[in-house]
């Protein structure tokens, strides 16, 4: 990608505007095996910016491991994990005043692998999800995840629910 004219904020929260061009290079991985019916879904990202009012981390990745079929004839299912991670790097610092992000050097967003379980379902026109977020807060020991400093998400583990009903075509 190619950026021109970039409008950021700097890290007094500032508004500027850099006149050099701003290039942000991007390697995308992204493989799925197939085993019976277990899927292993990966995605891999390679990120490179040219000028450091971009902050993106140097890498990140997403798989899924899950199991998919049909179950009592008419239920089709998936049941399985996802983990996410990214390296760490200084993401922007969020400035509730103004709503906007802006640089920041003080702390680093540390790499974190988030897990999660999930289990979806779909008959006919009925769909429902069960998701245990952040699994991995169990195992690192009371450790946030931060996406932006400051602001730990999702601040526990939690479990999510949902439903989708379509009564027409």
């Amino acid at each position: 990608h190619l950026i021109n004219n970039l409008i950021y904020f700097d890290t007094a929260a500032i508004a500027r505007q850099i006149s050099a061009p701003v290039t942000l290079v991007q390697l995308f991985v992204k493989n799925t095996l197939r085993l019976w019916k277990i899927n292993l879904e990966n995605q891999l990202t390679f990120q490179a910016v040219s000028q450091d009012v971009l902050r993106v981390p140097a890498f990140f990745g997403k798989h899924s491991l899950y199991f998919q079929g049909t179950l009592f004839k008419v239920m089709e299912s998936r049941l399985g994990f996802d983990l996410r991670y990214t390296s760490g790097y200084f993401s922007d610092q969020y400035f509730p005043l103004s709503g906007q992000f802006h640089l920041q050097n003080q702390e680093q967003v540390l790499f974190y692998p988030q897990v999660d379980a999930f289990f979806n379902m779909k008959v006919t026109k009925f769909r429902g999800f069960v998701k245990w977020e952040n699994l991995s807060a169990a195992w690192l020991g009371g450790r946030l995840l931060y996406q932006v400093p400051g602001y730990p998400w999702p601040p526990v583990s939690g479990l999510r629910l949902g439903f989708k009903w379509r009564f027409t075509e």
